[in-house]
């Protein structure tokens, strides 16, 4: 009886992503969601995709590297921020369509001397 040879496949989502999806920038952070995947880059760039890496949107969020991304349970909200600006972005995800909102943080001086 002849033994049918096993073969292994596996794919790695590194490097789709930085071979074939992002080859002229670097990812800072990611988060996952059960509907998709959120990236942020080093020049400020949130990307949204699919769970293929395939992308459903980029925005150009901030001025420097995004540093955190949030998501709500349900995938209907997202926020970013970066160390580099003062803003939070809240966008929201409604039928393909990206909103965004812009919250300002404003630092508070200590009045202790």
């Amino acid at each position: 009886e002849e033994v049918e040879p096993s073969l292994k496949y596996e794919r790695s989502i590194k490097s789709d992503l930085r071979d074939r999806i992002f080859p002229h920038t670097k990812i800072s952070i990611i988060s996952v969601h059960e509907k998709f995947i959120v990236l942020g880059d080093i020049n400020g760039q949130v990307f949204l995709l699919d769970h293929s890496g395939n992308i459903i949107r980029q925005i150009n969020a901030h001025r420097g590297p995004v540093t955190c991304i949030s998501i709500d349970t349900t995938g209907e909200y997202i926020a970013t921020c970066s160390r580099y600006d003062p803003n939070v972005i809240i966008k929201r995800t409604l039928q393909g369509i990206i909103r965004t909102r812009f919250i300002r943080v404003v630092p508070r001086t200590s009045v202790l001397r």
